[in-house]
This record gives C-alpha cells, sequence and structure tokens, in this order.
C-alpha cells in the first residue's frame, strides 16, 4: 500500500511539473512570436540603421580568383590551418549604402551573416579589409554620402553536399542583417 502512495505521489508531481513547463512554453511563445519574414530582393532599397541599403549582386568565385580580381594576396591566415584553398570560394556581396539623414550612421559589416538551410557564415575580416580598401570594420557615413562595399563571406566545400557545391553559384542564399521582431534580409 505504501508504494502505491509513493508511486501516485511521485506521478503526480512529475504530470505537475510537466503541465507547469507546457504551460511555461505556451506562454512564453505568446509574449514573443515567431519573427516576421521581411525579404529584399537584389536591386531593391530597404532602411537600415537611418540609412538606405541596396544588395546590388553577388558573385561566387575561388578564393584564389576572388584576390586576384581585387589585386591582393591571400591572406596568410588562409594558410595557417591546412585548409584546402581548392575547396575554398568566396561569395562577393555588394551593398550601396546612403546616409540621408542629417547625422553620421554606421553599422558593422559582421551584422551581416549568409544563410543557407543550416549553414550560416559572415564576413571574412582579412577580405574585407584588402577588398574595400580599410582598416576598418565599421562603416561609416556622413550626412548625405553614399558608398559601395563589397562583404567576402567564405564558403567552405565540407559544409555543403557535393550536390550543393557544384551548383553553388545558382543557389538562393539569405544576407540575414535583424533577425527580431522582423526578420530582415536580402534575398540572393
Amino acid at each position: 500500500m505504501k508504494i502505491n502512495v509513493k508511486k501516485n505521489i511521485v506521478v503526480s508531481i512529475v504530470f505537475l511539473l510537466v503541465l507547469l513547463g507546457t504551460v511555461q512554453i505556451f506562454a512564453i511563445n505568446m509574449r514573443y512570436p515567431s519573427p516576421i519574414d521581411t525579404p529584399t530582393r537584389i536591386g531593391e532599397t530597404t532602411s537600415y540603421f537611418g540609412m538606405e541599403m541596396t544588395c546590388t549582386g553577388k558573385s561566387i568565385d575561388s578564393i584564389k580568383n576572388t584576390c586576384t580580381k581585387y589585386d591582393m594576396e591571400i591572406p596568410p591566415e588562409y594558410y595557417k590551418y591546412g585548409m584546402s584553398l581548392e575547396d575554398l570560394n568566396i561569395c562577393n556581396i555588394s551593398i550601396t549604402f546612403q546616409n540621408n539623414s542629417s547625422e553620421t550612421r554606421s553599422t558593422y559589416p559582421y551584422f551581416f551573416h549568409l544563410v543557407s538551410g543550416v549553414w550560416e557564415n559572415t564576413i571574412g575580416p582579412e577580405l574585407y579589409r584588402g577588398f574595400n580598401n580599410t582598416d576598418q570594420l565599421k562603416i561609416e557615413l556622413e550626412p548625405g554620402e553614399k558608398k559601395t562595399i563589397v562583404l567576402p563571406i567564405q564558403m567552405e566545400h565540407m559544409f555543403f553536399s557535393e550536390k550543393e557545391w557544384d551548383s553553388i553559384e545558382s543557389q538562393e542564399f539569405q544576407l540575414l542583417f535583424t533577425v527580431y521582431p522582423f526578420k530582415r534580409y536580402f534575398l540572393i
């Protein structure tokens, strides 16, 4: 008899905890609903931290061809970890920023994340500095200023299936720049 009472008490406590956990999950989901998807296509303009921003294009090429195009050496960091340069592509995304406000506006290039399924990456700082001829990892615009930057994002073969890698140039990606409450991104 004592065993049945203890068993009933334990089962009741577990049931109560599961019920309370379910209520908490429901309450949190009601308070913080899923983000609202707001995509922007290449060539369209959207607002961002008081600036206008337009994605003007994307290209994907090997790191060797990309560095040759920008007349720079492959950064030494890419040789440190035994990475095969043959298995490394760079996705270059051109973004034009326009500051139409009366104040200086700024953002950072590493706020932008390229996403495809479960894969995600942000800029390579060495390449960003070289491709944009800057020592800064800050995008700053004076009132009325317009600036185009290149976001170089590293793509390694090991993170994609063979089929995905073979058609990487034609795949659709999201260049994510805000997550909540609006999931804002360029569809590229």
